[in-house]
């Protein structure tokens, strides 16, 4: 029964990873056809380690092409990660 459960358990996680993984594949491609909105998404991703592997050089490149496309939310934290870079 244990057995058996710890199964199903893990296949859910395995389902929930793809899912998740999918996700973030579509925004990459989003990001790359210049959706602004997507490139933030992703920064914030890469920035928080959520559901990815935490990186910020990467979540400020997301920040840097969501600004250069004009998401000014995205200039901001860009301009807050790089201070943070500096100060350690």
């Amino acid at each position: 029964m244990h057995i058996r459960l710890l199964c199903v358990s893990l296949l859910c996680l395995n389902s929930l990873y793809a899912e998740e993984s999918a996700k973030i594949t579509k925004m990459k491609a989003a990001c790359e056809r210049d959706m602004r909105g997507a490139c933030y998404e992703l920064g914030l991703l890469y920035e928080s380690g959520l559901k990815v592997e935490k990186n910020t050089a990467i979540a400020t490149n997301y920040y840097k092409k969501a600004c250069e496309l004009g998401y000014d939310e995205a200039c901001r934290k860009r301009e807050q990660l790089q201070i943070k870079n500096l100060e350690k």
